[in-house]
């Protein structure tokens, strides 16, 4: 249609109203440029002002409101310019102002995310900037407790400045990895990034970076002291070669603290007097520098030491004075153990009463920093997951702001395009009214005809190129949306190693239950069930538990209940599984009862202590039985009916005795495996499939029952999702 009436327009009139609308465009384009300078003089004068405006309001505020309001202020305002797509200085600068504010208050996680977002502005930076914004992120993550994070960022600077070939750079940041490992209690690493480190800086001749490098080294070969005790020479051996330096430098600060690591070398061969003599020339010097800190620390080492020596007095003495300190300091970890210790030593002088004061305060204060440590490892997963997830809804807001204010610009060139086309067919009327003044009906009827067509036909083609611009950027805000999608993956990924390393290792498992297996699958990246176990004096405990939901909020609501489960084990000493789940449920619910709303979460679990003296197993569940198989044939042990957690009429849980003979079998198991929908008709797995199943495996190698029940739930399964997560702990008695 486009090229039919194309082809009825006359060239020649086209060529001579193509000519009148250039000169009246030129001149449009002159009259516009004059205004769109003074548009954009007055627009910059206006964000200007605004910022400043808003800092000044900002400053007003900071005294009087909390801190958790000026974080809320402050990240409004960042994401409101975020959206309006301004400038990356003018967002760095509210950034910077967020990291200063929270390194005052000591807020290591706002501080970290205030620097974390600044990573989204790598082009603002020059490279080496960069690198030392990467360095100080690398410090903050190690300081919150994200050690994977903090590996991975120090590796990024590393590459950083490998490919500016900056030696000093590369000295510190492989320094930064070596001591980050050290800190992990992974001593090999350690000991291999910290060589690195110290070559470079022994070229540069960086001295005071040595004698650190040396120390750290000491360090890192005291942690393998318990693999070979010839490690602990070594240890020795770094601190007085980092010692000498000192000493030549008369660094005070190295001379110090190598005195009081050789002082603990000296503890752990237990040369007494020597070691005293080292704590005690550490003291001298701290207390000549005023350093508060290392004063307390020297006064808990000597005092330790004269505990062990059984000059209960002299330790008082030394430990009342570092107590003194660290409560100035307030260093909640140093109260808690030197009231331990000095408990300990009031009591073995037969001052019971001022022991059990002592002994009282340091149980309190651990109670409360296990409480805080539980507190952070759940505020860590969330904070995780929600900054992620407010990334992708604000990038996705962005795409979308841009889509409508392409739309708004396409519409606004038709309105210019229009009032362009109007003002040319003015004063084209106005010049054939001039030169044939009689033939202008004609012509004017004539004009319009051929610009309707004509217009038609650039119009037709204008929009079917927007058309496809527009698809363009859609896709291109599509791909972006998939890309933040494929980061929340990630993330959610990290949080799957911090809920792993609340699970027993495979050396644990090894050590604890001999003979034995684990099926584990998660129905989403984390989990709602775990699997557990301890050794509590002649006792092995162990458990399969499943908390109420699956994904992050399952994994959440594990993390609160497995550190319960430890408390009450650990710390009260409890090993009646069922008075165990009475404490367990006490604990969960005093935490749930913080939240100013109702929290009905909890967790269905199957316990076990066994006494391999006695053969004799007892047991105790919520919600979840215990299946015996004996010489092939299944028995189950029925739960109490009720979780751990918030339920009506609750009563004590039921403790079983159950004998136990040479070659039976024990499984535990949640009740994602017999929930499973599959089968022909895509029914569910159901109790009496697996105790048939039970039956089976019972007959079979401890090594070939995973792979069979693993199999049997894929092949029962088939196409269907899986609907919940999987755990089954097997056991066999071998004697």
């Amino acid at each position: 249609m486009r090229e039919r009436i194309a082809e009825q327009i006359n060239s020649d009139d086209q060529r001579d109203i193509k000519m009148n609308q250039i000169n009246f465009f030129f001149l449009f384009l002159r009259l516009l440029k004059n205004h769109l300078v003074i548009l954009f003089l007055a627009l910059l004068s206006f964000d200007s002002w605004g910022q400043h405006d808003f800092i000044q309001d900002f400053n007003k505020k900071r005294d009087q409101i909390s801190n958790d309001s000026l974080f809320l202020l402050l990240d409004n305002e960042i994401d409101r310019r975020i959206a309006r797509n301004e400038k990356p200085e003018k967002i760095l600068s509210l950034l910077d102002l967020k990291a200063e504010i929270a390194d005052s208050l000591n807020d290591n996680f706002q501080e970290y995310y205030a620097y974390e977002a600044m990573r989204n502005y790598r082009l603002t930076y020059t490279a080496k900037d960069y690198f030392f914004l990467l360095k100080k992120i690398a410090q903050l993550e190690s300081n919150a407790g994200l050690t994977d994070d903090a590996v991975k960022t120090y590796f990024e600077a590393a590459d950083l400045a490998d490919s500016l070939k900056n030696d000093t750079l590369l000295a510190l940041i492989y320094k930064g990895i070596g001591t980050e490992y050290k800190k992990q209690d992974n001593a090999d690493l350690s000991l291999k990034y910290l060589k690195i480190s110290l070559n470079l800086f022994e070229e540069l001749h960086d001295t005071i970076e040595i004698i650190g490098i040396y120390m750290t080294q000491g360090n890192a070969y005291k942690l393998k002291k318990d693999e070979n005790s010839s490690y602990l020479d070594t240890a020795f051996n770094y601190y007085q070669k980092s010692l000498k330096l000192s000493l030549d430098l008369n660094y005070t600060r190295g001379i110090a603290g190598n005195y009081n690591n050789i002082g603990n070398v000296y503890k752990h061969q237990e040369k007494y007097d020597q070691a005293l003599e080292s704590f005690f020339m550490a003291l001298e010097i701290n207390i000549e520098t005023n350093n508060q800190q290392w004063i307390s620390y020297n006064y808990h080492n000597i005092g330790s030491l004269y505990q062990q020596k059984n000059n209960h007095k002299a330790a008082i003495t030394y430990l009342s004075k570092s107590l003194h300190i660290k409560e100035k300091l307030n260093n909640i970890q140093g109260i808690q153990e030197a009231s331990e210790l000095l408990a300990d030593s009031y009591g073995q002088l037969g001052n019971f009463k001022i022991a059990y004061e002592y002994g009282k305060r340091a149980r309190e204060l651990k109670n409360d920093i296990e409480a805080a440590d539980r507190q952070k490892l759940a505020q860590e997963l969330e904070a995780r997951y929600q900054n992620q997830k407010k990334e992708a809804e604000i990038n996705q807001l962005m795409a979308e702001q841009s889509l409508q204010q392409l739309v708004i610009e396409e519409k606004q060139k038709d309105l210019d395009h229009q009032a362009a086309l109007r003002a040319s067919e003015k004063y084209l009327i106005y010049a054939l009214a001039f030169i044939l003044l009689i033939l202008v009906v004609t012509v004017i009827v004539f004009w319009r005809n051929s610009q309707q067509r004509k217009k038609y036909t650039e119009t037709l083609t204008v929009k079917n190129k927007e058309i496809e611009e527009v698809s363009i950027q859609i896709e291109q805000a599509r791909a972006n949306l998939e890309l933040k999608n494929r980061e929340v993956t990630d993330s959610i990924n990290y949080a799957k190693r911090i809920q792993a390393a609340i699970l027993p290792s495979q050396a644990t498992l090894d050590s604890y239950l001999a003979s034995s297996f684990v099926l584990y699958h998660p129905k989403d990246i984390v989990a709602g069930d775990f699997y557990w176990t301890e050794r509590l004096d002649n006792l092995t405990l162990f458990a399969v538990a499943d908390c109420t939901g699956h994904g992050v909020p399952g994994a959440m609501v594990s993390v609160i209940c497995h550190n319960a489960l430890n408390t009450v084990v650990k710390q009260m000493g409890i090993s009646e599984p069922g008075k165990i789940l009475d404490e367990t449920t006490r604990i969960v619910l005093e935490q749930f009862e913080k939240s100013k709303d109702e929290v009905r979460d909890g967790m269905d679990i199957a316990l076990c202590a066994y006494d391999e003296t006695s053969r004799k197993l007892t047991y105790a569940g919520a919600n979840m039985p215990l299946w015996l198989v004996r010489n092939g044939e299944p028995i189950k042990f029925k739960a109490t009916k009720q979780p751990v957690g918030n339920y009506s009429n609750r009563v004590p849980f039921e403790t079983l005795v159950i004998p136990i003979l040479k070659h039976d079998m024990i499984y535990l198991s949640s009740d994602g495996f017999v929930d499973q929908f599959g089968g022909e008709k895509g029914k569910k797995f159901l109790n009496i499939r697996f105790k048939k199943l039970l039956t089976q495996l019972s007959l079979q190698s401890m090594k070939d029952q995973p792979k069979m029940m693993d199999e049997a739930f894929y092949n029962w399964k088939g196409s269907h999702d899986q609907v919940d997560d999987i755990c089954v702990l097997g056991i066999r008695v071998d004697h």
